[in-house]
């Protein structure tokens, strides 16, 4: 979503830039565990994308 979103924007287009977002991203101190990945399965389910979870295990 980093790169998708806000790379060259809001976020400068280097590696530590990107690992940065990310982390600060899962350490958000306003965030819950796992809210990255119920952002991630909302937009998903938005959007229709049927998910292959035999991929993920």
């Amino acid at each position: 979503m980093c790169k998708a979103d806000y790379i060259g924007d809001a976020v400068p287009d280097n590696d530590y830039n990107l690992c940065m977002y990310v982390k600060k991203t899962i350490d958000d101190p306003d965030g819950y565990d796992g809210q990255p990945f119920n952002r991630w399965m909302s937009d998903i389910e938005g959007m229709h994308i049927p998910v292959d979870w035999s991929e993920f295990v």
